[in-house]
């Protein structure tokens, strides 16, 4: 914390300000007279005193206080960094309610002014510059320029500091005094505070605040400054102003020893002349992120150090293994941070050839690597040889390496070296056999003659010139297939027998043993084969194919004789062979059993040694009649005509598929005279003379090409005509004079309907015509048989569709 004491007694500071209250009240009601009733009452805007900060944003402690005069509300202050043209820094007496942050919602006391220095030069302020201005009229700076407002609009308004009053030093972003609302008492602020300074020593802990007291805000905790003052005289740094870094002159600032309080009227304009120094502490012995395997001494050339977080001096030695981190720091605030690392213990590990395999035929093997560190540095490198003595370059530590031995079979030690960060070294090895020899010179023979059912499940095999300590591996194939016979034999000696061997998953055919021999090391040897033939196949029966039914004229060549028969050999294996059948008199004409032999066609590798045939039954079944007479359709529309199919008929008959098809009488045969068939479809004969009737009965016979017939009858249904009544086509004009043409008024379509009803009535509404005949016309007579002329009312009903036309015919004559 940037606290601030001057020497002076904080008793006597406290009278001196005892003795003055009472003259500061009566002031004070003076000043309150004059703000009540002041020359010129027209409050100025805050705007007009206030703009956004377009300069160098400030950071809490960039600003110090160099000095000032209470009497006449003098500021000297000095910035340790540069200030652009357009920088704004506002002071203001307003105090804070608690020692919470200062933009904490309401914290701020905003009854009082604020002044605001602005660099208005249009040039930018070092770095250290001194700037003294007056917060009370003419405001004169001696940089930049300054205004001051006031929350209760007085006229030339100053910062008014006494006794136990405070100063805030802060930026705003935008424009206004950075509190709100104005005039409160629990204002917010919404600036960048930088510094407050507060007098006399004692800052408020609890209660209410007023106009010179004030809580210490926890963000401006490290930035603050306290004097003991009086009344008029001015408080002045008098320290050193050259040759000081920044961090020197903070600490001078804070030592009240270097105030003096003065009877001058005047800010001390001199600036602070800094010292630059950005070199960091130079450190000896380590460098960073070292890692290191035994006891170092640690130098650095200035300021402090601590290790791990604890004081370190120059000079000194670390022995203890583990992580550090030595952070030195020198009076400019330079800082140098060294981290490093003491490993003195050796990585452990091992190493293995080939996944530990005990032999090798090849020169390239793998070794696997297994490297630990425990707490250490971790392993970092690792290097082989193979006579412990001419090594590998160093590489990266993993966990797989590809190696090759030294050349000829025996015996190898592969030596490895692991290590780790800090140089530890761990030495390892592994050895393996190394045979690259292949074994050579054996041979097999099948001591068994030509393999057959009698000695299939016994066969034996030699083994000669054989390598001992070896491994034989045999495979036993059959040119038919099969199951192959496999497996292993250590060889003992060079000359052996293989016996025992069951042969009969093989099938008949040239049986080829396939035998190689591999050594311990994995080296295999050529493949040496022999030959046998097995033949255990011989025909002992057929079993008899099923009975074939055909039906009757079924030439032979198109009976579906099977081309293969099921026979059974003497091994007890069973399987399909071809026969070739012979007629034997089969007649497929005539009704019968007939019973066919054949000749089989033995398979290869098996025989037919007593000669066995096959037989076979077939039936030749008698013609079957017809099972079911069927029509595609049970309706037809009223308005089809002899050209339409209304219908097509169908026979199901298990022999037959041509037939002809007759109406006939006997029941249901009420309707033949108005249907006719052509080939297998159904026609009407004439669409007229059916109004009225909806369901006719026809009976129809079907006879196949042995005469065999079936009869049955059908009912049809005539469909309500579907034409809509507002398409229906009505003449309204006839001309009955007997030349043959349009004599008759008639509507033919109403005879598509079932239930119609016409009537044609004079103009004194007298009925001249009536029927329910659709297919009748009105010859335009009356009862007298007197043609009529001129126009008659006609009404059409319809009941099958509940439709009712009306309108006028017209009788024409000549």
């Amino acid at each position: 914390m940037q606290v601030l004491t001057l020497p002076s007694s904080q008793e006597r500071e406290s009278a001196r300000c005892a003795f003055f209250n009472p003259l500061l009240k009566v002031l004070l009601v003076c000043f309150l007279l004059l703000s009540y009733f002041p020359a010129d009452s027209r409050e100025l805007p805050a705007q007009a005193y206030f703009s956004a900060n377009t300069g160098t944003a400030l950071r809490p402690g960039d600003v110090a206080v160099s000095g000032f005069n209470a009497g006449n509300g003098d500021i000297g202050f000095v910035a340790w960094v540069d200030m652009a043209p357009g920088t704004e820094i506002r002071f203001t007496n307003n105090g804070w309610r608690s020692a919470g942050a200062t933009t904490a919602p309401g914290n701020a006391r905003n009854k009082e002014q604020v002044a605001t220095w602005t660099n208005t030069t249009g040039s930018t302020i070092a770095a250290g510059t001194t700037i003294a201005l007056k917060t009370a009229s003419p405001y004169t700076t001696s940089l930049g320029s300054t205004t001051v407002f006031s929350n209760s609009g007085k006229s030339n308004p100053s910062l008014e500091i006494g006794c136990g009053d405070q100063i805030t030093v802060y930026q705003t972003d935008g424009n206004g005094t950075g509190f709100t609302p104005a005039n409160s008492e629990t204002a917010t602020f919404t600036g960048t505070a930088l510094l407050i300074v507060h007098w006399p020593f004692t800052w408020t802990t609890s209660g209410k605040i007023g106009d010179a007291t004030t809580y210490l805000p926890s963000d401006l905790a490290d930035y603050s400054m306290t004097f003991g003052m009086f009344i008029d005289p001015l408080e002045q740094y008098v320290g050193p102003r050259a040759g000081k870094t920044t961090a020197e002159y903070a600490a001078l600032l804070k030592d009240g020893s270097n105030w003096s309080v003065l009877w001058e009227t005047e800010i001390n304009p001199e600036p602070f002349v800094m010292r630059v120094d950005f070199t960091p502490p130079l450190v000896e012995g380590i460098a960073d992120n070292g890692v290191y395997n035994s006891d170092i001494t640690i130098s650095f050339n200035e300021g402090t150090a601590t290790l791990n977080g604890e004081p370190f001096a120059s000079g000194s030695n670390v022995g203890a293994e583990g992580d550090y981190a030595l952070t030195v720091s020198d009076a400019a605030e330079n800082t140098t941070t060294v981290r490093f690392r003491l490993d003195k213990a050796a990585p452990t590990g091992s190493i293995a050839i080939n996944g530990g395999a005990a032999y090798t035929n090849s020169a390239s093997v793998a070794l696997a690597i297994s490297a630990a560190d425990g707490t250490g540095s971790g392993v970092t490198g690792m290097r082989f040889s193979n006579d412990n003595s001419t090594w590998s370059a160093w590489e990266t530590a993993g966990a797989t390496k590809n190696w090759t031995l030294a050349s000829g079979d025996g015996s190898k030690t592969v030596y490895a070296e692991l290590r780790d960060e800090a140089g530890n070294v761990r030495a390892v090895r592994n050895a393996i056999v190394y045979d690259a020899t292949a074994p050579a010179g054996y041979g097999v023979v099948f001591n068994t003659g030509p393999v057959d059912i009698r000695n299939v499940g016994n066969v034996s095999m030699g083994i000669s010139g054989a390598e001992t300590g070896a491994t034989l591996h045999y495979t036993i194939t059959s040119s038919q297939g099969g199951t192959p016979v496999t497996g292993t034999a250590p060889v003992e000696s060079a000359r052996f027998d293989i016996s025992s061997l069951d042969l009969t998953g093989l099938h008949d055919g040239t049986l080829s043993a396939a035998v190689y021999l591999q050594d311990a090391a994995g080296n295999k040897g050529a493949v040496v084969t022999a030959e046998v033939v097995k033949i255990t196949r011989d025909i002992a029966d057929v079993t008899a194919p099923a009975t074939i039914r055909v039906p009757i004229r079924t030439a032979c060549a198109d009976v579906p004789l099977p081309a293969t028969v099921e026979v059974a050999y003497a091994t007890g294996i069973r399987e399909q062979v071809r026969v070739a059948w012979g007629q034997d008199g089969y007649n497929g004409f005539v009704a019968g059993a007939y019973e066919l032999s054949g000749v089989l066609v033995p398979a290869p590798m098996t025989t037919n040694l007593t000669g066995i045939t096959a037989r076979i039954t077939v039936e030749v079944q008698s013609n079957k009649v017809p099972t079911a007479l069927a029509l595609s359709t049970a309706t037809f529309t009223p308005e089809a005509t002899a050209d339409n199919a209304l219908g097509v008929l169908t026979t199901t008959d298990p022999d037959d598929s041509q037939f002809v098809y007759a109406l006939v009488g006997g029941e249901g045969s009420a309707d033949n005279s108005l249907f006719e068939i052509s080939g297998d479809k159904l026609h009407l004969k004439s669409n007229q003379g059916m109004s009225g009737r909806v369901q006719f009965s026809i009976r129809v016979r079907s006879t196949d090409t042995y005469h065999n017939a079936i009869e049955k009858s059908f009912r049809l249904d005539k469909e309500l005509y579907a034409k809509p009544e507002n398409q229906l086509k009505i003449v309204n004009a006839f001309s009955p004079d007997g030349d043959g043409i349009n004599d008759t008024w008639v509507i033919p379509e109403l005879r598509f309907y079932n239930n119609v009803e016409v009537e044609v009535f004079s103009r004194a509404g007298a009925r001249l015509f009536r029927t329910t005949n659709p297919e009748q016309g009105w010859d335009g007579m009356d009862r007298n048989g007197k043609v009529l002329e001129g126009g008659f009312l006609y009404i059409v009903q319809i009941r099958d569709i509940n439709v009712v036309k009306k309108g006028v015919v017209t009788v024409l004559k000549k």
